[in-house]
């Protein structure tokens, strides 16, 4: 049920407080995996900001009201 990405994006987008955003950010390992389509359709989404590779995480972590991750050391940091 979880395994599509974007269909979990929308899920938690639709489901955020009014106003607020969601930031995804891929690994850095997983550059390249998506397609073009892809970052397309999720930037397209209301209240959904694409993240840059090379953001510091534990700033973007710092300013986050929570963190949602699949596989990733930014759970365990947040």
């Amino acid at each position: 049920e979880y395994t599509n990405e974007y269909s979990n994006i929308i899920n938690i987008a639709n489901n955020l407080p009014f106003g607020t955003y969601l930031y995804v950010k891929d690994h850095k390992s997983a550059k390249g995996v998506q397609s073009y389509e892809f970052y397309k359709k999720v930037s397209s989404l209301p209240n959904v900001r694409l993240v840059n590779f090379d953001v510091n995480i534990k700033r973007l972590i710092l300013k986050s009201l929570g963190v949602i991750t699949v596989n990733s050391t930014a759970g365990y940091e947040a």
